[in-house]
């Protein structure tokens, strides 16, 4: 009986370590923690700062998390396929 090699299939995330979609993704949560800094900091821990704004923090926050995760999970599992490819560890680098 032989064994079959298990492996990720990770073009439904990017096609590949070079998918322009990767740095647009990068773009993407540059400007997304940017827009943060500039909406929130500084202004939380204020009188007139209500319940529907923090709601706004956290789904802000939220979606910052599954847009990052969506990258880490394509680069750490790119990676650990097979950690001989630099291109792989480079990105998995970059996302850490």
């Amino acid at each position: 009986m032989t064994k079959k090699e298990i492996a990720w299939v990770l073009t439904e995330i990017f096609s590949n370590h070079n998918d322009p979609k990767i740095t647009e993704a990068f773009d993407k949560l540059s400007k997304q923690a940017k827009d943060f800094i500039r909406d929130y900091k500084g202004k939380i821990n204020v009188p007139d700062f209500t319940s529907q704004k923090l709601l706004e923090v956290f789904k802000k926050d939220e979606d910052f998390g599954a847009d990052l995760g969506e990258i880490n999970l394509y680069s750490n599992r790119l990676y650990s396929g097979n950690m001989t490819i630099p291109e792989s560890e480079a990105l998995k680098n970059r996302v850490e």
